[in-house]
């Protein structure tokens, strides 16, 4: 439960800085290279690949642990 609890934050926070990304990039068409509100875009979108990569790790890692389960509990069954 916990570990789902998890992936809701996770992907509850992806989706605000997509929603922050958006509202920086309609705000920011049409400015100039030093903009302030570019300069944020850019910090958001690090942020958002990094947390984009966690969740990626995170799966995989879930689908791990869930395969390994599955394989102790079949062996448990077939015993």
């Amino acid at each position: 439960m916990r570990a789902a609890m998890t992936d809701e934050r996770l992907i509850s926070a992806i989706d605000r800085i997509e929603r922050a990304l958006a509202r920086l990039e309609s705000r920011g068409s049409g400015r100039p290279g030093g903009d302030p509100a570019m300069e944020a875009l850019g910090q958001l979108q690090q942020r958002y690949d990094l947390l984009a990569e966690r969740e990626r790790r995170l799966r995989e890692r879930t689908s791990a642990a869930m395969e390994r389960l599955t394989a102790i509990i079949d062996q448990r069954k077939a015993g």
